[in-house]
């Protein structure tokens, strides 16, 4: 339903002002475009887990999953201070798509783990890196 409602802001003390308006049945559209295979797909709900071992780990992960935010990409990191495999479990249990795994022995390469959580192949990038290289993988 609708109409014109070129006179209405006029009535509340306006300038003359061209309207329109309309009403539909939300509920019956959206079933009529499931009927006829026209819905979108769900948006993914995908996000990056950060998983870190020792209080320097968790500096850097801070500042990755800062950098993740900032660019779009939905992150968290433990701050419960979990086990790692406690962290993993975590980042599976929230469908998590990858993790970023950063410990004493990546810091001292400057490296982390970038872990497809779906397929569980994990890549070394450098820490400098992972922001960049992530947001790249999300967009796919």
């Amino acid at each position: 339903g609708g109409g014109r409602y070129d006179g209405l802001v006029e009535e509340i003390g306006g300038p003359a002002t061209p309207g329109i308006g309309f009403a539909i049945g939300l509920e019956r559209l959206i079933l009529a475009l499931e009927k006829q295979n026209l819905l979108p797909a769900e948006p993914k709900d995908e996000n990056v887990f950060v998983a870190v071992m020792g209080e320097d780990a968790m500096a850097e992960g801070l500042r990755i999953e800062d950098g993740l935010r900032r660019n779009g990409v939905p992150a968290e990191i433990d701050l419960q201070n979990r086990s790692l495999k406690g962290q993993l479990k975590q980042a599976n249990k929230q469908g998590a798509a990858y993790a970023v795994i950063i410990g004493e022995q990546e810091l001292k390469q400057k490296m982390g783990v970038v872990r497809d959580m779906n397929n569980n192949s994990q890549e070394n990038v450098a820490l400098d890196d992972i922001v960049e290289y992530l947001k790249k993988q999300m967009q796919r």
